[in-house]
């Protein structure tokens, strides 16, 4: 077994494990990890079987605010379409924050929650509960599987512990540049 080093957590992500998602991609769906650092990175995985991506996302903003996710791609039951677009209709409000239970009783109409997951909330960023996963998806999930990540067996039980999240990614913003544009600008500031 291996002990990661806990100072990973200093250490960014590094943006060549990850893609940035097309225009058209949009919104996109997923269950699994929101990757905020090195030692995220390579703890916590998706089983290869359930085809994982790592996604880097711009929050629509005026900032440049990227973010990371690991997980899987799933499509939602068709009675959440109207769900999708009120949440990416929060991407144009003039307000920079959502309000939080404003968020949560939105879910509850859809017989949905955010338990444990609101601090990710965030323009462009919807979390949902993973225990709502077989609700929200049009395919089947057994979440114990999504947990057996692959080359994570190595690294110590204690740190390989996170909970998992459904997210709803939208790049539906009031900023006149495109993703395409953006992710060039940032690009090009990085290098």
């Amino acid at each position: 077994m291996v002990l990661l080093d806990s100072s990973l957590t200093e250490d960014p992500v590094n943006l060549e494990n990850f893609k940035f998602l097309n225009s058209n991609d949009y919104p996109y769906c997923l269950v699994g990890y929101e990757i905020k650092n090195q030692y995220d990175e390579r703890r916590l995985s998706i089983p290869s079987s359930h085809k994982p991506l790592n996604i880097a996302h711009f929050e629509p903003t005026n900032k440049f605010a990227l973010r990371f996710f690991r997980g899987s791609q799933i499509r939602p039951k068709a009675r959440f379409a109207s769900l999708i677009k009120q949440l990416e209709d929060l991407n144009l409000t003039l307000q920079e924050n959502i309000s939080p239970l404003y968020y949560s009783e939105l879910l509850s109409d859809y017989g949905l929650n955010c338990d444990g997951s609101l601090y990710r909330l965030g323009k462009g960023v919807y979390p949902i509960n993973c225990k709502c996963l077989n609700d929200f998806s049009l395919h089947s999930y057994d979440l114990a599987s999504l947990y057996s990540g692959d080359h994570t067996s190595e690294i110590m039980p204690f740190q390989r512990i996170a909970p998992m999240n459904i997210f709803v990614l939208s790049n539906k913003s009031i900023n006149n540049l495109t993703l395409e544009q953006l992710v060039s600008q940032y690009l090009e500031k990085q290098s």
